[in-house]
């Protein structure tokens, strides 16, 4: 269940503890909560987005994609701590048909072999599914970048051919069909 309180019993910021699964943090702050969400509302999708909690992330809601609701890019926080964001993931439909969805992601060259692109990578792809609906999800790699290819492996996508760029450029497609 993810909801909203009205405000942070620990830094009195208005709105911003989250809870997810029973689970609490303050979403500016990423102080910690008593897991339990008794009574917490549902947090409306709206045009924004939801912050999304892992178990040592925060998942701040950066530019929501304004023609689609529940779509579009978060910055990734390790959580409890007040610092810069690590990186940036995103779920953003593509196409002229806008009917694919991708799956992007980019995580700071201080922040990597950490496990972080995959654990923000897998809450965004769980909102997807569970708020969203979605059954499939695209995503590109350059052929010679070999970690993000192990990430999107480790998620359950597919290498599925090629795409072309028109620099003459080809990048790798990946494919995610839903495990509901």
């Amino acid at each position: 269940m993810i909801g909203l309180a009205e405000r942070c019993p620990f830094c009195s910021a208005p709105a911003p503890v989250v809870w997810v699964h029973g689970r609490g943090q303050c979403s500016f702050c990423g102080t910690d909560r008593e897991p339990s969400c008794e009574g917490a509302p549902e947090l409306p999708l709206g045009s924004g987005l939801p912050t999304l909690i892992t178990e040592r992330l925060v998942l701040r809601p950066g530019a929501a994609e304004p023609s689609a609701r529940g779509y579009g890019m978060w910055r990734i926080f390790r959580a409890g701590r007040g610092e810069l964001p690590v990186g940036e993931v995103a779920l953003l439909p593509r196409g002229q048909d806008r009917q694919e969805v991708e799956l992007s992601f980019r995580i700071d060259l201080m922040a990597r072999g950490q496990g972080f692109a995959r654990e923000a990578a897998q809450a965004v792809i769980d909102h997807g599914e569970r708020r969203l609906g979605l059954d499939e999800l695209v995503a590109f790699t350059d052929p010679d970048h070999r970690a993000p290819a192990r990430i999107l492996a480790r998620l359950g996508f597919v290498a599925d051919g090629r795409h072309a760029l028109a620099e003459g450029e080809q990048l790798v497609v990946w494919r995610r069909r839903s495990g509901r």
